[in-house]
């Protein structure tokens, strides 16, 4: 259950980030705005751990595990295509 937590909180605030991407212009973004890019790099720059959860939720509940990965995938590819 705890894995699922956190891949999808990967996913959530993901999303946070793009919408802050795409709606704050570059001469407004101040350090209070780009506290969530510092953050979400603290929390998820471990990618080994990552990788051991996703191994573990892969053996558990595969089928929980393609469900937040297409999550996942989706807001990597909104964050891609930014371009920013």
């Amino acid at each position: 259950m705890i894995m699922e937590v956190m891949l999808s909180n990967i996913a959530q605030r993901l999303s946070e980030i793009n919408t802050l991407l795409t709606t704050c212009k570059q001469e407004d973004f101040s350090f209070e705005k780009a506290l969530p890019l510092s953050l979400f790099y603290r929390d998820f720059s471990d990618t080994n751990s990552l990788v051991s959860k996703v191994t573990e939720l892969a053996k558990e509940n595969p089928g929980e595990l393609l469900q937040l990965l297409s999550s996942l995938i989706s807001e990597s590819d909104k964050y891609l295509s930014l371009d920013k």
